[in-house]
């Protein structure tokens, strides 16, 4: 339950906008399941959130603060305070979000969550550094900076360089900001002074103008040559007086230009300092969905338990990947197991979310005692449109598979294909069995009418003598190459499995992967890439 929950919640970041958060709000009132109902504000406040509606996420998160009042799950309390002082400090309100850290802190210590008691010291950091409180800002960045990094798991270690380079880089900018300001302070005092001088010359120059019409006044009979000197005397003064607008009018415009910028600048800032928590709060989900989706998957030592002589080239194109492997042990007969590779639709979260469900009902119908490979596409394919409603909603998301079951005791291997095909060696020569031409999941309409869809087909071939087999999804036959601007195509990929056929499967494997990214060159690549070649002799 907890794994699809978690891929729902990414799912939906991914796809969210203001109506799907209220949609989910909306559930979350209907429902009268207690914990389905908080998983739900959280959703709905997380969808908010992702569109910067933060007063709608406060919301969704206090009505599930509220279901949690008395809840013993300490570190959903704390994961929800965080994301409520994250909605608080995008409305500004770093009071309350330093509230909610503050709350959330003792408990994260208490209970040793080392990634929550990162992420909490880092947003004291920044909400102090917002509120010009230096010294507790200080104080939260030395608390960052003393974590043991040699008690922290990989992933964490990481993070917590990550978040000390990004507070190291927040108060070098905050220093170069008031270095900045304490020189424009410095040149508007200087300013000032210039201004202040001017004044008192344009004064003392009045005065004298004033003693000058006092002795015009008095002395009528002065000579032309003193008039004229007076006149000289009052152009001077105005002169002056025009000097001193244009002065107090070049100051007032210089500060309102500085003003707008150091504004601008405010708002950049915020603006940068939201994206960059929004992206680490995502990136660290998906690598959190990432060790989930890689547990779901054969681990190497069942792997190699049932195929010593074999490799799995696995290469998601994001962090998560929409192409999975499959291998579980047939529980009808000894001897006996199943193996596939299958490509879902899309890649990244949506794809890493079909691969589970996928997952899950693969292991479901074994478990039933089906072992024909077509029944188990059939079987698959039907629970795929059931699941996803899609004979109702306008769905057709599903999955291309390449599905082989292996008898040693018979020397037989069943193979049913939904698209991707079996390629396998023998006497030197490339031997390909075709898959059926149409995948996994999706219905088809005629009219509006819905089709029945074929039955998928199985055939067998006799391992003896079969060097190797191989089955993939389309990711590596289809990359396109950066100088050539063509396809690597099914062609040149099944010559470079011939040409590297005499090489241990390791080498095997890193030729295949060395051949991909020389064609690639820098050209971004197209899928995720999946390649499983093994040996039954």
């Amino acid at each position: 339950m907890k794994i699809i929950f978690i891929f729902l919640h990414l799912f939906l970041t991914f796809v969210a906008d203001a109506q799907t958060g209220n949609d989910l709000f909306d559930k979350a009132k209907k429902t009268k399941n207690s914990d389905e109902q908080v998983a739900l504000y959280i959703a709905s406040g997380d969808t908010f959130r992702s569109v910067s509606d933060y007063s709608s996420a406060i919301k969704s998160y206090q009505k599930a603060e509220k279901k949690l009042k008395n809840s013993d799950d300490s570190q959903l309390v704390v994961n929800l305070q965080i994301k409520l002082a994250n909605a608080f400090a995008g409305l500004k309100k770093h009071d309350k979000s330093i509230n909610y850290l503050l709350e959330a802190k003792p408990i994260a210590y208490k209970n040793d969550y080392q990634e929550a008691l990162i992420t909490i010291y880092e947003q004291l950091a920044i909400n102090y550094e917002a509120l010009g409180d230096n010294l507790k800002a200080n104080e939260y960045t030395s608390l960052l900076n003393s974590f043991n990094k040699e008690d922290l798991s990989a992933e964490l270690k990481l993070e917590l360089e990550q978040k000390q380079k990004s507070l190291q880089k927040l108060q070098k900018k905050t220093k170069i900001i008031i270095n900045k300001l304490n020189e424009k302070e410095g040149e508007l005092v200087q300013k000032d002074k210039v201004i202040d001088e001017t004044s008192k010359s344009v004064t003392r120059i009045k005065k004298i103008s004033d003693q000058q019409r006092s002795s015009i006044e008095r002395a009528t009979l002065e000579d032309k040559h003193k008039a004229l000197r007076l006149k000289h005397q009052q152009a001077l003064l105005k002169s002056a007086q025009q000097m001193r607008s244009m002065l107090i009018v070049g100051v007032v415009l210089l500060l309102i230009i500085a003003g707008l910028i150091f504004y601008n600048y405010r708002i950049k800032k915020r603006d940068h300092e939201i994206i960059s928590i929004q992206n680490e709060h995502i990136t660290s989900s998906i690598n959190y969905a990432k060790r989930i989706q890689d547990a779901a998957m054969p681990q190497d030592d069942i792997f190699k338990k049932l195929l010593p002589n074999s490799f799995v080239l696995n290469k998601p194109k994001d962090i998560v990947s929409g192409d999975f492997y499959w291998i579980y042990k047939n529980p009808n007969k000894e001897n006996s197991f199943f193996i596939a590779a299958v490509d879902c639709t899309g890649h990244g979260v949506p794809g890493a979310f079909m691969s589970m469900i996928g997952i899950n009902q693969l292991n479901e119908i074994v478990a039933k005692g089906i072992s024909n490979t077509g029944e188990i596409l059939d079987e698959l394919s039907a629970s795929i449109v059931k699941m996803l409603k899609q004979e109702t909603v306008n769905n057709q998301d599903g999955m291309d598979m390449a599905l082989c079951r292996i008898d040693l005791d018979d020397n037989i291997l069943e193979f049913s294909g939904a698209r991707n095909p079996l390629v396998y060696i023998k006497n030197n020569q490339v031997e390909v069995i075709k898959a059926d031409r149409m995948g996994i999941g999706g219905v088809l309409k005629k009219k509006e009418i819905i089709v029945p869809k074929n039955k998928f087909s199985s055939k067998q071939i006799n391992i003896k003598g079969v060097s190797q087999f191989y089955i993939f999804t389309d990711g590596y036959a289809d990359q396109m190459a950066s100088d050539k601007g063509t396809k690597i195509t099914a062609k040149i990929f099944y010559g470079k499995l011939l040409e590297f056929l005499p090489l241990p499967f390791n080498e095997q494997k890193d030729k295949l992967w060395e051949f991909y990214n020389e064609w690639r060159g820098e050209e971004n690549r197209f899928d995720d890439v999946l390649v499983i070649g093994f040996s039954l002799r």
